[in-house]
């Protein structure tokens, strides 16, 4: 399929394939597919919530020029890194990537708005996360 992203992600065939792949990665865990939306079709991405009889999960597509994020996720997943989320498949060639719902987003658990108190407790996170990838800096270069 040559169509750039986004236009690619509003096609039949695309969510058709898309939606097929995820129904096979979804058994593989013993979880069968319910209901899916697709809250958002950006640029950069675009992401399916995939309602199971478990818990959601989400199947995720980077855009053309983002696609380096799928091998990114699994290298710190494989790290074992904290506040990391752990894929539970996914696909380099279609650049799909099948992820577990990490709840509520942070401006709407808040009410429109993470408090500055919050972010910074983000923020000291990430930098934690920084500092722990350093050692594995050529990983993440290959």
């Amino acid at each position: 399929m040559n169509t750039p992203t986004p236009g690619r992600w509003a096609s039949t065939e695309w969510r058709e394939d898309t939606l097929e792949w995820g129904m096979r990665a979804l058994s593989r865990h013993g979880l069968t597919l319910r209901a899916w939306t697709q809250p958002h079709a950006r640029p950069w991405s675009t992401a399916l919530r995939l309602e199971t009889d478990a818990d959601p999960v989400w199947l995720k597509a980077p855009g053309d020029g983002a696609r380096f994020e799928v091998p990114l996720l699994v290298l710190l997943a494989e790290l074992d890194l904290p506040n990391v989320p752990r894929p539970l498949e996914h696909d380099l060639d279609r650049g799909l990537i099948l992820l577990p719902d990490g709840g509520e987003v942070s401006r709407i658990a808040h009410g429109g708005t993470t408090p500055p108190a919050q972010m910074a407790e983000y923020l000291a996170l990430y930098g934690q996360l920084q500092r722990l990838t350093e050692p594995h800096v050529e990983a993440f270069v290959a």
